[in-house]
């Protein structure tokens, strides 16, 4: 392990008896949880899995039973419901109070004699932010229309006389959504990226596929496009290396992989990211070995150790059924593919900005997974919309067929074995625009399944 990683653990396990102890002793869902661990042997994370996995249903039904008497409430946030019911999660003053002077004292000795300019374009759907110092100086104007777009695009061109800042906007931050339709609303426009001083932009919420990477950084002249990753319900988070293209977390967070059957932990590998916030940076609501839904493969050789390679959402995944936890394809393999193809049809996303070209930019792709169980081993049908009507364009429709399996097989060598031997039968259906029905929830978002257990009648 190198030299960063241990400090970060020394860190977490410096706070971790801490949290658990206030957890167990002033939270009434907590101290259920734990009734039948000793608490006091849990002091450092390789204790951890004595304690018992969380899931979003058991606070849920929790509600305010989770809140540590520990402080007096400042404000009130709440996750996105994208995986459900919203959950409210309580800050209070005092840990707002830690989180300030704790980053303000690390940031003070490295503060440059000019602040970067940013431009923040996340629209506040979490309720209060949790106020986090920080040395850029931020700007904020969301993307929401023409009017308030051309606003980003003014300030973006826009030379600022702030004292000790720079004077022009060399970071985007956002959501992929924003951050798309800001770019997508640039190119429609014909802007050219000689306009702006962007060297970066920084995204967060769904996975970016490399295609986005490539639109977005080109959009923006060459600007390095910094994912980061991040749940509302944990005060933390990671960002992805440019280096070994894993992410790495924050040393306020505990970050363990478990496998998705067994709930082993998985020292190497492909497993489930569960996560723990650490007191006093988090003191009302604490996530306690949270079960995140996001797959991860754990790989021990990096810049730092361990790197984290996002998998995408244990929702898109396909699994073998004969074998619990056995990943033939992975989410992030699937958007990969479906994304790099434009005449796949694409559900228009809540959001849209009047002036750009194409209105489905930041929808996901439609599609729909099934598989059966056979006497050879696993027949699965990948299901997609198309622009156009595929039986009056055979041709086309059969190259997007062999494109859509090279892309798949080229992503999972699992996939590509069991179907070389004959243990997989993987089919690609085309089918016409309208053809699948998604009751209302968009083909991939976080709450959907995409692949389903078919009848094998």
């Amino acid at each position: 392990m190198d030299i960063l990683s241990s400090r970060h653990d020394c860190l977490r396990n410096e706070l971790l008896p801490g949290t658990i102890s206030v957890a167990a002793a002033t939270s009434p869902f907590y101290k259920e949880r734990y009734a039948d661990v000793d608490v006091s042997k849990i002091r450092s994370i390789a204790d951890l899995p004595m304690l018992p996995i969380i899931y979003k249903d058991d606070i849920t039904r929790a509600r305010e039973r989770i809140r540590c008497n520990a402080g007096t409430i400042g404000y009130v946030q709440n996750t996105s419901g994208s995986t459900g019911a919203p959950l409210l999660i309580y800050r209070s003053v005092e840990e707002v109070e830690f989180i300030g002077q704790c980053f303000q004292t690390i940031l003070e000795p490295s503060l440059p004699k000019s602040r970067p300019l940013i431009l923040s374009v996340d629209t506040p759907h979490h309720g209060t932010p949790t106020p986090i110092p920080v040395i850029p100086f931020v700007l904020r104007s969301p993307v929401g229309d023409g009017e308030t777009t051309d606003h980003c695009i003014r300030w973006l061109k826009t030379s600022f006389e702030i004292p000790g800042v720079d004077a022009r906007i060399s970071g985007i931050a956002g959501s992929d959504s924003e951050v798309a339709l800001l770019t997508g609303y640039v190119l429609s426009k014909g802007h050219s990226p000689s306009e702006f001083s962007v060297s970066h932009v920084f995204t967060t919420s769904r996975y970016i596929t490399r295609r986005w990477r490539r639109v977005i950084s080109e959009a923006w002249g060459g600007a390095r496009v910094c994912d980061r990753y991040s749940l509302s319900e944990i005060f933390g988070g990671a960002y992805l290396c440019p280096i070994c293209e894993g992410y790495h977390f924050d040393p306020h967070v505990i970050p363990e992989l478990v496998d998705i059957a067994s709930k082993a932990p998985v020292d190497e590998g492909v497993g489930m990211m569960v996560l723990t916030s650490l007191r006093p940076f988090v003191q009302l609501t604490p996530f306690i070995r949270y079960w995140t839904g996001d797959l991860f493969r754990k790989q021990n050789e990096g810049c730092h150790s361990p790197s984290y390679i996002f998998m995408g959402r244990v929702n898109h995944a396909l699994f073998d059924p004969r074998i619990p936890g056995r990943l033939l394809l992975s989410g992030v393999d699937l958007i990969e593919a479906l994304d790099s193809l434009p005449t796949i049809r694409r559900l228009q996303h809540r959001q849209s900005v009047s002036g750009n070209s194409y209105e489905e930019l930041t929808g996901r792709p439609i599609g729909r997974g099934r598989f059966w169980m056979t006497p050879a081993g696993i027949r699965a049908e990948l299901q997609v919309e198309l622009t156009f009507d595929p039986r009056f364009f055979p041709e086309a429709s059969a190259a997007i067929q062999d494109a859509l399996r090279s892309a798949l097989c080229a992503s999972s060598k699992v996939l590509t074995a069991d179907i070389d031997a004959g243990r997989v039968d993987l089919e690609i259906s085309v089918l016409p625009p309208g053809t699948l029905d998604f009751h209302g929830d968009p083909s991939l978002e976080k709450r959907v399944r995409f692949w389903e257990a078919a009848d094998a009648s």
